[in-house]
């Protein structure tokens, strides 16, 4: 279990719980500390005193890079089969048996993340309906990629080291790339991992930004968000309907409004009963705002994919 950490005393004591629970006791964890100020060392030393399961750990001298810290776990690891954990996920105690039997036949395994906030804010509500990953298996495991809770044969990650330059989209860039090489990619739904994930509004805003601009920017191996580009496209329909007065301002209005908010609309359904209907509603409302904020940035690293080769960037540190 590779477990990054810069800065998550709120989180990592209860992440290091959830391995020591683990019905596979054939495990260890491996920490990659990326020089922590606010108690982290502190509390993953205690809780290691208090685990039956190894827990190694190693602290950088300096802020590292999300890609960085992943290949010097890889390279801390011993194991023939490794999976990374973000600090802010807890594990079904069944995750790792399920890992190690999907890893039989298959060379990298995805899990179903739940999303588990601690508190309900709007942020929190928005990123609920942006998240998605199906109780049911799946034959696009690769949609899927999440190295917030995945497994691997420790070959994939020794052929495809993890780039530092790449921003927020690096486990789906490492799961592309393996498969195109021929290696089996497949999705448990039963390796359930709570993800405890954005706190807030601004938390959620910058990670659409990051998301976005990776995806952006790696479109020549994703592959081009359809979804995205086509209400982009009807958006400035909209726009053009507005500008040149094609219908009255009340009907040009509700067609603005029925544009901007159908994305969301769309995520509503599977969101109903897995949050408070509160936060549901604030994340209805700031649903639009996030994404043009998404889409404002996937355009802008589509323009710096055409026009450069993307580089490291400082939103990229790890976090």
């Amino acid at each position: 279990m590779l477990i990054l950490t810069w800065n998550e005393v709120e989180d990592i004591t209860d992440c290091l719980h959830a391995i020591e629970d683990q019905t596979e006791r054939r495990i260890e964890a491996v920490v990659v500390d990326a020089d922590s100020d606010d108690g982290t060392i502190e509390a993953i030393e205690a809780a290691r005193d208090r685990m039956e399961v190894p827990v190694r750990l190693d602290v950088a001298d300096e802020r590292l890079p999300i890609g960085e810290a992943r290949n010097r776990a890889v390279g801390l690891a011993g194991a023939p089969n490794v999976a990374f954990v973000s600090a802010d996920v807890e594990l079904h105690e069944d995750w790792a048996r399920q890992a190690l039997a999907s890893l039989e036949d298959a060379d990298m395994v995805f899990s179903r993340q739940v999303h588990a906030p601690r508190s309900w804010s709007v942020g929190a509500a928005a990123r609920g309906l942006r998240y998605h990953f199906p109780d049911e298996p799946t034959d696009d495991p690769l949609r899927y990629a999440s190295n917030a809770a995945a497994a691997y044969r420790r070959e994939v990650l020794e052929t495809f080291p993890v780039d530092p330059a790449v921003v927020a989209v690096d486990d789906l860039l490492l799961a592309a790339r393996a498969a195109r090489a021929g290696h089996e990619a497949t999705y448990n739904p039963a390796m359930v991992a709570y993800h405890h994930d954005v706190a807030d509004l601004a938390g959620e805003t910058s990670k659409c930004v990051r998301e976005a601009r990776g995806w952006g920017l790696n479109v020549h191996e994703l592959g081009p968000m359809t979804p995205v580009l086509a209400w982009g496209l009807a958006l400035l329909a909209v726009l053009a309907v507005l500008a040149g007065g094609l219908l009255g301002l009340g009907l040009a209005t509700v067609l603005a409004v029925v544009v901007l908010w159908a994305p969301v609309v769309r995520r509503v359904p599977r969101a109903l009963g897995q949050m408070p209907p509160t936060a549901l509603a604030g994340g209805v409302l700031v649903g639009p705002f996030l994404d043009l904020v998404f889409l404002f940035n996937y355009a802008r690293g589509l323009w710096e994919a055409l026009v450069s080769r993307p580089s490291a960037d400082p939103e990229g540190m790890q976090r």
